[in-house]
């Protein structure tokens, strides 16, 4: 039986997922790297759910590798962490600087593949010969041309409608109205290589979740009114939506370094992060009821718990002493603001999370002084590819791996191809939703 993620209930306090299990046929005697991206999860939720027993995947990997915090680089926006993550250099290397840029004339866009200077991680192993899988990498529209499959963030036709909901939602908050842009408007393939698009969409399709009214129950208890159930559930509905697509391409391909990102944590956590400090910091306009605010921590929890089990369906044919990577981008803070609560905007949110697994990694250890640039390195080294010269970081002290040697950069080795980009239709309406919630100016 094909490995499968089933889909998962809307109900907010039963965020589960079940997986059906079954080997791919991957050959482990090739090494193998997966790197997954649980965007804006802490170790301040994860801690506590692993001492608990609640997040068996994560807490699996830490016993049989390392962990421990991750430092991030102010400022915490995540399309220049995770790009720094992919290439071991800092934003003023690799160019993407945050979600929009300014074009001149009081206008802008939003940062596109072709914004980034430098080769990524999928770039280098692709010109060594090797495959990659890269799913829901954020700027990799329009896709690169690698050696395997890159299925971009603008994938999917329907999450337009799901961030219309997320961002048209904050906006209202903040007495803001959004103008949407007309529909139907025609883009590039937004996977490579195209054949693959209309696979990848059918293994994306989340059967939609049955209503209260529809299985009976009773009503939902009550939540904070910054809580929205249904944008909650759409975010797990994607996340679910990327792991089935990975899957797909990992059955298909078993590919040596495959790349996925997990967005929903943070979206969920800026809804819901604040309800975890002491009810007597709440600020007037955020007074939820004590049994308002155990739900609220219960549903982040849930998030948590789900993600956990998708991580879990990801990993289960990689064998031990194949690399196995999840990180965070950075932590969360309670952050009251406009119908938010929960952001990450100072250093008591720089920390994000780490924890790996593989040969040449010692079991059940701190993961020790470990930052985002040196993802790329670690990756480089345990695949037997040297570093360059021009990298922010190194591979951690932790990794029991010889180094294959130096290079001065990846950058001169071959140009960048990408499939043609086309004006989404998006750039205004998600320039707006991320100003209400406060990433842009």
């Amino acid at each position: 039986m094909q490995p499968r993620v089933t889909s998962v209930s809307a109900c907010l306090f039963v965020l589960t997922l079940t997986i059906v299990g079954g080997c791919h046929g991957a050959d482990l005697r090739t090494p193998r790297v997966i790197l997954i991206g649980m965007d804006g999860a802490t170790l301040k939720i994860v801690d506590p759910l692993i001492a608990a027993g609640q997040l068996p995947t994560l807490a699996r990997l830490a016993q049989e590798g390392v962990s421990g915090p991750l430092r991030s680089i102010r400022p915490l926006l995540s399309p220049r962490i995770w790009a720094t993550i992919a290439t071991g250099k800092t934003a003023h290397k690799h160019g993407i600087e945050g979600f929009f840029k300014a074009t001149g004339g009081g206008k802008g866009a939003f940062y596109y593949s072709s914004d980034r200077r430098v080769h990524a991680l999928w770039n280098i192993v692709s010109n060594a010969g090797m495959t990659v899988s890269v799913v829901n990498w954020l700027n990799t529209y329009p896709p690169e041309i690698v050696n395997g499959v890159m299925v971009s963030e603008h994938t999917f036709d329907d999450e337009i409608p799901t961030k219309d909901d997320f961002f048209v939602g904050i906006a209202r908050s903040r007495g803001l109205a959004l103008d949407l842009p007309p529909e139907g408007i025609d883009r590039s393939s937004p996977v490579y290589p195209a054949s693959w698009l209309e696979r990848v969409r059918a293994a994306g399709v989340v059967p939609p979740s049955p209503t209260i009214e529809e299985k009976g129950e009773s009503p939902r208890p009550p939540l904070p009114s910054t809580i929205e159930p249904n944008v909650i559930a759409a975010f797990l509905d994607r996340d679910e939506r990327m792991t089935r697509v990975a899957l797909e391409i990992d059955r298909e391909l078993s590919p040596r370094l495959t790349m996925v990102l997990l967005r929903g944590v943070d979206r969920t956590s800026h809804f819901a992060y604040g309800c975890t400090a002491p009810p007597e910091t709440y600020p007037d306009s955020f007074r939820p009821t004590a049994v308002e605010r155990k739900n609220c921590i219960d549903l982040l929890e849930s998030f948590y718990k789900s993600v956990d089990a998708m991580i879990g369906s990801l990993i289960q044919d990689f064998g031990p002493d194949d690399l196995v990577i999840v990180a965070s981008d950075h932590g969360f803070e309670p952050n009251f603001n406009m119908g938010l609560t929960g952001g990450h905007w100072t250093d008591a949110a720089i920390d994000g999370i780490f924890f790996a697994r593989g040969k040449g990694i010692p079991k059940g250890k701190p993961a020790g002084d470990i930052a985002i640039t040196y993802i790329t390195p670690m990756v480089l080294t345990w695949l037997g590819l040297p570093l360059a010269e021009d990298m922010d970081g190194v591979e951690p002290a932790f990794l029991q791996v010889e180094r294959a040697g130096l290079i001065t950069t990846y950058d001169t080795v071959g140009p960048i191809e990408r499939l043609q980009a086309t004006h989404s239709g998006q750039e205004e309406r998600l320039r707006e939703g991320l100003k209400s919630l406060g990433y842009v100016d």
